[in-house]
């Protein structure tokens, strides 16, 4: 066996060393290397300087599809790709699909998600599902998207309720207890309408209008018929509006006359004393979270729009009013944060209040400021998306669309002329559904990849199966003088 002498070991241990410490540099600048390349650093191959690349998140449904950039082939979805900063064109493309496409400008740094992109087929088969020879009092759509409940008959309510859930809408027949409604002859009979269904999918608020008389307000049990209640009567009150209390089919709001606002507890058959009097209109929102436009203690001919909070009210903003003033009230949470938006019809833009209870519950309360506006005048505010992420307004065919995600505005004029009385809405949480002209259209929130669907009627919205892979809507039948319940397949066959 051999011995290594003193100085031998001391050469061998400095050679070990130095090899070590080589491995832990290169270690040490791979790891920097691959943290770079996660946050987007890249070697620029021209000048071998270390650039910032942006990051590009792509996916598609309801199929994989293939990706160009500015025409150049990048793989497929599901993808991540890094780019220089830059001006690029981003097409998704699928046999037997539309194309889509978006531009973007790419910042070194940032991050942009084009996860949402849904392809529509080339062409699109639809076919009948139920014809109808009367005219239809109502179409409406369960919150889970499973259920569509058409109302027909006129003296008293029979609807026909079809499960989404099957390959074939499977159809049941219910009627109401005439006795819900006012007892008029067949040829005075009023007109149902649906104001919005409980989350448990199962109940429904409807709204019965007779000529000359004060609306009713009934809860329509689907699953139990028998179970449905009149509000008025059981209450004993007249009503102008009613809406739920977080969505549940027991707890209400409602007004009465001279603009009272009062809650409801249908269970225990109570109404509470007035939250608020001279309400123009409000927007409920969960439990215990009310805005509303009222009259009271305002200037003359202002209008104060406050909220209520937890049995507390704060002044959010002051408006002129009149008796022609239209006034859209809508709040909502996104990522933790509360946005309350406020359109008035003698206002050139739509308010946007960032969390304004900071400032007005604190301590040493402020006014609040507005965070951003949508600036389209005298635009009808159509909402928050289904995700929250995006709100948006508009006037024919001008839209406003504000996202609070990357706080951009886009603002543009679809290229078809659209009237005043066709108003868009959302389909999800990025797309717009609009039928004009008897047909439907889909878009997405920029107004980009504008996709001509089917013709339909525009007396009822489009709604959509729960993976948005049929599309069902009303249609003028080859009949004259009849309607048509039909289904659209929206994946390529």
């Amino acid at each position: 066996m051999d011995f290594l002498t003193d100085k031998e070991k001391k050469k061998r241990s400095q050679k070990l060393f130095i090899m070590y410490g080589f491995l832990a540099v290169l270690v040490s600048l791979g790891t920097t290397f691959l943290v770079l390349q996660a946050f987007g650093f890249d070697i620029d191959r021209k000048s071998g300087q270390v650039v910032q690349n942006g990051l590009v998140f792509i996916d598609a449904k309801p199929t994989r599809a293939e990706i160009t950039v500015n025409g150049k082939s990048e793989g497929s979805t599901d993808a991540r790709l890094a780019l220089p900063q830059d001006k690029y064109t981003i097409s998704l493309k699928s046999e037997g699909y539309r194309d889509w496409s978006r531009t973007i400008d790419l910042i070194g740094g940032s991050i942009e998600y084009l996860v949402y992109p849904r392809l529509f087929p080339e062409s699109i088969v639809t076919t009948e599902v139920q014809p109808y020879t009367q005219a239809l009092q109502f179409v409406t759509q369960s919150p889970d998207r499973r259920w569509i409940i058409v109302g027909k008959s006129i003296a008293a309510l029979t609807v026909d309720i079809y499960d989404t859930s099957k390959d074939v809408p499977q159809k049941t027949e219910v009627a109401f207890d005439p006795a819900l409604f006012a007892e008029l002859p067949a040829d005075q009979a009023g007109k149902v309408s649906i104001v919005e269904w409980s989350d448990d999918n199962r109940h429904l608020l409807a709204r019965y209008e007779t000529p000359g008389k004060q609306p009713q307000f009934i809860i329509l049990d689907k699953e139990t018929p028998e179970k449905s209640i009149n509000i008025n009567r059981a209450l004993g009150i007249d009503m102008q509006t009613a809406v739920l209390r977080d969505k549940r089919y027991d707890k209400l709001y409602i007004t009465q006359e001279n603009g009272l606002l009062k809650s409801v507890d249908l269970a225990k058959l109570t109404v509470s004393a007035p939250l608020a009097q001279k309400v123009i209109t409000f927007k409920a929102h969960g439990s215990d979270l009310l805005t509303y436009a009222t009259t009271e203690n305002a200037k003359t001919g202002k209008v104060l729009v406050k909220i209520r909070s937890k049995d507390k009210e704060y002044i959010l903003s002051e408006h002129d009013y009149s008796d022609t003033t239209v006034l859209q009230l809508e709040a909502a949470e996104f990522n933790d944060d509360w946005y309350y938006i406020v359109s008035s019809s003698n206002e050139q833009i739509v308010k946007i209040y960032k969390n304004p209870l900071d400032v007005l519950a604190a301590k040493n309360p402020t006014d609040a400021k507005p965070f951003a506006s949508l600036q389209v005048s005298g635009g009808k505010l159509i909402g928050f998306s289904a995700n929250a992420r995006f709100v948006a307004v508009q006037k024919a065919g001008e839209f406003g669309v504000y996202d609070f995600e990357t706080k951009n505005y886009f603002g543009y004029t679809l290229s078809d002329e659209v009237q005043l009385g066709e108003v868009a809405y959302w389909m999800d949480g990025h797309r717009f559904v609009l039928q004009r002209s008897g047909r439907v259209e889909i878009f997405d929130f920029d107004g980009s990849n504008q996709q001509d669907i089917v013709g339909a009627a525009n007396t009822s919205n489009a709604f959509f199966d729960r993976d948005y892979e049929v599309l069902y809507s009303i249609a003028p039948s080859a009949v004259e003088g009849r309607q048509v319940l039909q289904q659209s397949n929206l994946l390529a066959e």
